[in-house]
């Protein structure tokens, strides 16, 4: 069944909390899917929309499509696919309790045959060999180095002591005492669930290491000739240290951080509460992030470290945005920005991190500093065989047209604004997508088919961010 987070994966926070209210409202209509993944609807808002979306066999989002002019210019899934996204979760959820109530019908009749059988489990269970793994990760410089180690055994664990030598030996068949409660027979022996995708993580990894050396297998178990095992370590590339978070899920396992005393670590899908302060010192800013440590652990910054409590698979978005937070405090727990550039950072770097972390600001800087909403005014009128647009940004009484002035730093009250710069990019974005080029004052398109273009799918969208205006003659 598909679920939240990759609807919300698919789609930003203002579209999926638009859509989840058209899902609630009942303004999907004729869903319909082939079963093999492909569903269509009609979603009816301000008009009809019709829209595709594709499902992986694993309820993944493969792919969709929506007729809407804001999905021809964002990215990302609109309203009306969250929408019919919604609902293909609610049906599935439907379909679920039906299937799950006619089997409760059924159980009766074979938990009367379950007492010989699982007898007979708990047998083969006590037979199953474990292996029982324990990550390591030393610290230097922000970088994180990942190993594991392990204990082998039924109910009693024994440290695996080489793990070149009882790799080479479980590829040889090769009969390997532990201790006199334990003799592993490759053979014939098996590993239960867990500790087999375990051994088939080892069994991988030494495949890849020996396929890159031209020395024999035998040469390497004897002389330590490997880049993955070393004594007791199997060390972790990022991809086998992503294959082995993927096989212990949410479950519980020993971790030892920087050498420190063991404890036990699960791995959780979602958001680490982070807070950046924003400190006030001699008019210059000071940027730390508080509330705890926040060690990125892989190569793609998918999987987090935090308070060394909780590894957190965060969504690709939050990766995106937490990689050039954590880069910037690689150095330093504290950064600098002068006086002369805390302006920049109001209007352009903190409405980026508020994405990921809730940012403290000192209120020192209020006094020197003025937020103001941006509102926006567009005022069309024939150019050529195509159209003009004059665009004019306000804040308050200053008034601005971005195609040939900057604004004031400095407002009446002394206090130095902090413009919207991302609002201001989406808008003019608008025209950018649609190869308007400037003119003195103006944003120009002269082709005359472009200028029907923009206007049936871009200026929709544009209406929602700015006041639109025509000429009479329009």
């Amino acid at each position: 069944m598909i679920n939240d987070l990759e609807i919300r994966t698919a789609a930003n926070d203002a579209a999926y909390q638009r859509g989840w209210k058209y899902y609630e409202t009942g303004t999907v209509h004729n869903l319909k899917t082939d079963g093999n993944g492909h569903y269509t609807a009609v979603v009816h808002g301000s008009s009809k929309y019709e829209v595709e979306v594709d499902l992986t066999t694993g309820d993944r989002v493969d792919d969709y499509n929506c007729d809407c002019p804001a999905f021809l210019l964002y990215d990302g899934a609109c309203k009306h696919i969250v929408a019919v996204l919604k609902t293909i979760q609610a049906d599935q959820r439907q379909e679920k309790k039906e299937i799950q109530r006619g089997l409760a019908h059924s159980e009766t009749i074979f938990s009367l045959f379950r007492q010989t059988g699982d007898h007979e489990e708990k047998a083969m269970s006590e037979r199953l060999l474990v292996l029982e793994p324990k990550l390591y990760l030393s610290q230097e410089y922000n970088k994180v180095t990942p190993w594991l180690e392990f204990r082998l055994g039924r109910a009693k664990r024994y440290v695996v002591r080489n793990m070149m030598e009882f790799v080479f030996s479980m590829h040889e068949g090769s009969d390997i005492i532990f201790g006199k409660d334990l003799t592993v027979h490759p053979r014939s022996d098996r590993f239960e669930e867990r500790s087999q995708k375990l051994w088939e993580l080892i069994a991988g990894a030494y495949e890849d290491d020996r396929s890159l050396t031209s020395y024999s297998s035998y040469f390497r178990s004897a002389h330590g000739g490997s880049n993955v095992f070393e004594q007791k370590k199997f060390k972790l590339s990022p991809t086998n240290l992503t294959r082995f978070f993927e096989i212990m899920g949410a479950d519980e396992f020993s971790c030892v951080i920087n050498d420190f005393h063991e404890q036990k670590i699960h791995i959780v899908n979602g958001r680490p509460e982070i807070e950046v302060e924003v400190a006030d010192r001699a008019f210059d800013g000071q940027l730390s992030l508080a509330g705890g440590a926040l060690i990125n652990i892989d190569a793609k910054y998918r999987y987090l470290l935090y308070k060394q409590a909780v590894i957190y698979k965060v969504d690709e978005e939050y990766a995106r945005y937490i990689k050039p937070l954590l880069e910037t405090f690689r150095q330093s727990s504290r950064i600098k920005i002068s006086q002369a550039n805390m302006g920049e950072f109001f209007s352009s770097v903190m409405p980026e991190i508020e994405k990921i972390a809730h940012v403290k600001v000192d209120p020192a800087f209020m006094n020197r500093f003025e937020i103001m909403p941006l509102t926006a005014e567009v005022y069309f009128d024939y150019h050529k065989d195509g159209i003009s647009a004059k665009v004019i940004f306000c804040y308050d009484n200053l008034k601005f047209n971005p195609a040939v002035e900057k604004p004031t730093e400095k407002e009446e009250n002394h206090k130095i604004l902090i413009r919207d710069i991302a609002g201001e990019r989406q808008i003019l974005r608008c025209f950018e997508q649609y190869r308007f080029r400037v003119e003195k004052d103006l944003y120009v398109q002269e082709n005359e088919e472009a200028s029907y273009e923009f206007l049936r799918e871009a200026v929709p969208a544009l209406a929602e961010l700015a006041d639109v205006y025509y000429a009479d003659v329009f």
